[in-house]
């Protein structure tokens, strides 16, 4: 559960963190807060496809090897 608790935090805060954009409407404040969210997945879609990285389907993830059993 703590995954999808910091996967919500994060989406409040980078959708949330320039709500003064919205009230009153401002075009230039709106690019100037969300504008990273747009280069960020610029960057990570240019990174896959610059090192022709493959997608690994999740059901094929190995999370258990190499895991220090503890108890």
């Amino acid at each position: 559960y703590g995954a999808y608790l910091g996967f919500g935090i994060s989406v409040f805060f980078i959708f949330f963190q320039g709500w003064t954009s919205f009230a009153p409407w401002s075009v230039q404040k709106f690019f100037m807060n969300y504008v990273i969210v747009v280069v960020f997945i610029f960057l990570a879609i240019s990174w896959k496809f610059w090192h022709k990285t493959s997608w690994v389907q999740l059901n094929t993830v190995d999370l258990l090897s190499g895991r220090r059993h503890i108890g």
